[in-house]
């Protein structure tokens, strides 16, 4: 049930975490000033969300199919479980591939 709410928790924790950064980075700014980044650099690395990352995905996915399909036939629970964690994480996922994470480097199959 962890896996099933944890992506929710930790996607609002890192957004409520980038905006503490930007109200931060605007409370600091000289008046009349929108940023106290004195580099574009630095004011690309604090408004850009962060870079998606695609390994951590797959091995939460992996992990969630492997212990369903060892501990399943035991605890037939697992299955719609897994089920609520898919739904959850590829709503969260997709969420924030398209609003929260900078635009993704061009991944190919070979990568998969």
């Amino acid at each position: 049930m962890f896996n099933a709410y944890f992506p929710i928790c930790f996607e609002a924790g890192m957004y409520l975490v980038r905006q503490f950064k930007r109200f931060v980075d605007k409370m600091r700014a000289p008046k009349g000033g929108e940023t106290s980044c004195k580099t574009l650099q630095e004011y690309i690395e604090l408004y850009s969300g962060p870079e998606y990352s695609l390994h951590y995905k797959y091995s939460g996915i992996q992990t969630v199919v492997y212990m369903t399909m060892i501990f399943g036939a035991g605890l037939p629970i697992l299955f719609p479980i897994a089920l609520v964690t898919f739904i959850v994480l590829f709503l969260v996922e997709n969420t924030m591939l398209f609003y929260g994470c900078r635009a993704p480097p061009k991944f190919d199959s070979m990568l998969a």
